[in-house]
């Protein structure tokens, strides 16, 4: 069962984590302005369109901080001391991994852009 509450711990704050993926290509947009400028273009919105749905996607992102706290809080409940800290050190292993795994691939396509 403590096997189980980890993976979920796991699962949720990788998720958490995990950060925008990487394209492939130059067109590819990466933070949240760009990726609704290049809606609002191709889907030619209106200034009260791309209002609303920068206001639905803004509501929609503060319901899932608020689910991910609060899942987070009721993992942390469950497990011990030891267990949650084990489960921390765990998490910053693969934050570090994860951030060394972006910065290869960033090297990768500056070198392939580079050619």
């Amino acid at each position: 069962m403590n096997k189980a509450l980890l993976i979920a711990l796991t699962l949720v704050t990788t998720t958490a984590f995990a950060g925008p993926g990487m394209g492939h290509g130059p067109k590819m947009k990466f933070d949240p302005e760009q990726r609704m400028d290049r809606m609002a273009e191709t889907l030619e919105l209106t200034d009260a369109q791309r209002a609303e749905i920068e206001s639905i996607f803004e509501e929609q992102h503060e319901k899932m901080k608020t689910l991910h706290d609060e899942t987070r809080q009721r993992v942390d409940a469950v497990l011990t001391a030891e267990q949650r800290d084990k489960a921390q050190a765990l998490q910053e292993e693969r934050k570090e991994k994860m951030k060394e795994r972006m910065e290869r691939m960033q090297q990768r396509m500056e070198r392939k852009n580079a050619e």
